[in-house]
Order: C-alpha cells, then structure tokens, then sequence
C-alpha cells in the first residue's frame, strides 16, 4: 500500500521517481548526489522559466487567453468542482457506514 502511494506521487512530481531509480541503481554517493541535482535542476527549470517570461513582459498574451478560456469554462468548472465534492462526501459516509456496520474500512 505505501509502495502504490509513493509511485502515485510520481504523478504529482514527476521527477521523483526517476531520481529514486537512478539513485537506487548505484553505490557511489556522487551519482546520488548528482541525480538528486538533475531532479532539481529539471523540477525547477519551468518555474524559472516562467519567471523571466513574466520580467519581460510576455506572459500578458497567455493570460488574456486564460481570462477568455474562464470564463467560457467557469460554469461547467463549478458544476463539475461540485460533483466532484459530493461523491467524495458518499464514499467518505459509505466507508463509516461499512465501518461501522462491518468493523472494518472499505479501503485498506
């Protein structure tokens, strides 16, 4: 169950689990190290890259498309958003009621 959980964060951070595996695969403490610093420099470089976007000026064109694009998609956004919400509220009053109707949870 904890393995499934940590490869699920790879979706979350996609560099983490090749950083596991090429760190995993030596003894040498330089390529841990090193693969450690690939990790960063890859987590990293978009957000830097979009910092020096926005100091230049030209971030202004994507955010009057995400402006437009928003406000076309905001009603169904809520809809959705609210779906989503009360389904995990079910299935989080299903398994208390399995609970305590069995003793035992759904998941796990």
């Amino acid at each position: 169950m904890v393995l499934a959980v940590r490869a699920l964060s790879a979706l979350l951070d996609p560099t983490f689990l090749p950083v596991v595996v090429l760190a995993a695969r030596t003894d040498r403490w330089t390529d841990v190290v090193a693969a450690h610093a690939l990790c960063s420099v890859v987590s990293q470089l978009p957000l830097h890259v979009l910092a020096l976007t926005v100091r230049h000026g030209g971030h202004e064109p994507v955010v009057r498309w995400l402006t437009r694009t928003w406000e076309r998609v905001r009603p169904a956004a809520r809809h959705v958003l609210t779906a989503a919400l009360l389904l995990v509220a079910v299935l989080l009053l299903a398994d208390g009621g399995a609970y305590l109707h069995t003793g035992r949870f759904l998941v796990g």
